[in-house]
């Protein structure tokens, strides 16, 4: 749900928004950030692909909503990971700020090639604006995986502002290892 505040301080609905292709148990907008004309909605749940044929009960997803001219949000694009899996729980955590988008993915496995796989160790995908729509960041496979115990819960709360991310776990993101609490610069498109 979306609320406005008018110019004498009271708070109004203005819209409700729901993911074009919800179904039961996503849990879209467990988690939602939001920056200027931009909403960003998790869905940790989700089972499909950015396409809708590729399904992995509980991947995840996260959902991309744009203001108009006239006021109206509508979704703009569905985000998923590149090297998503089942149980990823893909959108338990976003962050938006200006041209990038972080999205957190509890469960995910693999570190940012690809390997080194560590049980539930999570990841923190990185995407950036492009022109048209937002595309997989410059970070070499738009991901990153800690190489910490099993549970180690990255992505499981991230901050973004001003081009920096900070991170309330470790994380690695091409080989690049932040520690919790560190701050992360993004490179801006």
């Amino acid at each position: 749900y979306i609320f406005n505040r008018s110019s004498s301080g009271s708070w109004s609905q203005q819209q409700k928004i729901v993911a074009n292709d919800r179904a039961n148990n996503d849990n879209f907008g467990k988690t939602v950030s939001i920056s200027g004309g931009c909403i960003v909605a998790g869905a940790a749940q989700e089972d499909e692909d950015a396409g809708g044929t590729n399904t992995f009960e509980g991947a995840g997803s996260a959902y991309v909503f744009k203001i108009s001219a006239s006021g109206t949000w509508s979704q703009e694009q569905k985000l998923v990971n590149s090297d998503r899996a089942s149980a990823d729980l893909f959108g338990t955590s976003c962050a938006v700020s200006g041209p990038n988008i972080i999205i957190g993915a509890l469960f995910e496995d693999e570190d940012a090639s690809g390997g080194n796989t560590v049980n539930l160790a999570g990841s923190t995908y990185i995407f950036n604006r492009n022109a048209v729509t937002y595309s997989s960041g410059s970070w070499t496979g738009g991901s990153g995986a800690s190489n910490e115990p099993t549970s180690a819960d990255t992505g499981k709360s991230l901050i973004i502002s001003n081009g920096s991310a900070t991170l309330t776990e470790n994380v690695e993101v091409a080989n690049l290892t932040v520690a919790s609490g560190a701050t992360l610069t993004v490179p801006a498109n």
